[in-house]
């Protein structure tokens, strides 16, 4: 319905008539449209249960009372729709290091990898970057319900008006990511159903390898192209990727407790983490480990709420700097910010690949601004190298 009034704006129709079941339906995407600021008042929208009294509706001669009661102008006064409340922040103290990985990747936009032993939070912990979110503009809610209304639940909003989280299990293939066509009507994927939100990817390591290969391209060029003999079609996909994946196939191993009786040899964790191609942990900025500290300290870690203001500003900073988010730049332009700063502290780039490197500079940008600083500094290019795949997974291919 939301395209249906789109449509009707983009061609200045002046009349648009709708089944009675989807009324409401066509009032919310109205609503949402002049909220981006877009004119709808010449519109009029108009219900109508059969054909009789859509005809009497266009009919010039038609029936005055009866197309009274067949139709309803939106100009007239009507309830609105309750706008949603604040999302509310949960009251929970976080690990310092986990608050850390999580407030670079929300104020950059950078992607993001936990890794650690099963039952330590990995996914919970993914579910947490949502709160660190700006809430959707009114035009990024519209681009979200027109990619949501191609679905099968076709015009359903969600539920808060929030960036959308899309979860996808280990056994997804490629088209339920990429998308698909189903008798040439396209229906959008994860990535696209994920654009401007979350993509949480659960075990990465166990995912098929063509479709681990695939988050190639939308975490790169954030966008995903089907190629048809009709021509290529390509569809946002802005997401911010957060992955989790065990160190080793039993899910136990963890470098930093020996307790935990792992079965696996060495031998065998290299090739668990070898499934986690090169390719595709170059194109993600921070690799994280995920482990669980001794109780004693928990009274000490920050709220989670503690976080989220200092990610909108930081946002705000690099935005009104860059014109982008540090994780949404290209090559091109991280090399005209941050270029200089290879030359300066050459030793962090001697042994990196291009890609990598480019890396080291977004990430450090994000660390600069979360200080308020415009130049990156030495500790900036240290601690983004922590964030480096290398200490906890190799790069080589599967």
């Amino acid at each position: 319905m939301t395209r249906a009034v789109c449509a009707c704006l983009d061609a200045d129709v002046r009349r648009l008539i709708v089944a009675d079941e989807d009324f409401e339906a066509a009032l919310e995407a109205r609503e949402l449209i002049a909220r981006t600021g877009k004119s709808v008042d010449f519109l009029r929208v108009f219900r109508a249960s059969t054909l009789a009294e859509a005809w009497a509706i266009v009919s010039k001669n038609g029936n005055r009372s009866q197309s009274r009661r067949a139709g309803a102008i939106l100009r007239l006064p009507r309830p609105r729709r309750p706008r949603p409340e604040p999302l509310s922040i949960p009251e929970i103290r976080i690990p310092p290091s986990l608050g850390r990985s999580l407030l670079v990747s929300a104020s950059g936009a950078h992607h993001l990898l936990f890794l650690g032993p099963k039952g330590t939070g990995k996914s919970t912990a993914g579910d947490l970057l949502i709160h660190l979110l700006p809430d959707p503009s009114p035009s990024e809610l519209l681009e979200g319900l027109l990619i949501r209304e191609l679905t099968a639940a076709s015009g359903q909003r969600s539920p808060d008006d929030r960036p959308p989280v899309v979860r996808v299990p280990p056994s997804i293939r490629p088209a339920g990511l990429i998308g698909r066509y189903l008798r040439d009507l396209y229906q959008p994927g994860a990535f696209c159903l994920a654009d401007r939100g979350l993509l949480i990817a659960d075990e990465l390591a166990e995912w098929p390898r063509d479709s681990r290969e695939a988050l190639r391209e939308p975490l790169e060029r954030r966008s995903v192209t089907i190629h048809r003999q009709r021509g290529p079609l390509e569809s946002p996909a802005r997401f911010i990727l957060v992955a989790t994946a065990n160190l080793c196939p039993c899910g136990n191993y963890s470098p930093t407790r020996s307790k935990l009786t792992c079965r696996c040899s060495p031998r065998e964790r290299d090739r668990y983490l070898s499934h986690l191609s090169g390719p595709v942990l170059d194109r993600i900025d921070l690799v994280s480990l995920i482990d669980v500290p001794s109780d004693s300290t928990q009274k000490n870690w920050p709220l989670l709420r503690e976080f989220r203001d200092q990610a909108l500003f930081t946002r705000s900073f690099l935005q009104s700097r860059l014109g982008l988010l540090p994780g949404e730049l290209e090559p091109r332009k991280i090399e005209e910010v941050a270029g200089s700063v290879a030359s300066s502290y050459p030793g962090y780039f001697d042994l990196v690949s291009l890609r990598g490197r480019h890396k080291l500079m977004r990430v450090a940008l994000t660390l600069a601004a979360l200080e308020g600083k415009t130049e990156i500094e030495e500790h900036h290019l240290f601690e983004a190298s922590l964030f480096r795949p290398e200490r906890w997974a190799p790069t080589s291919n599967a």
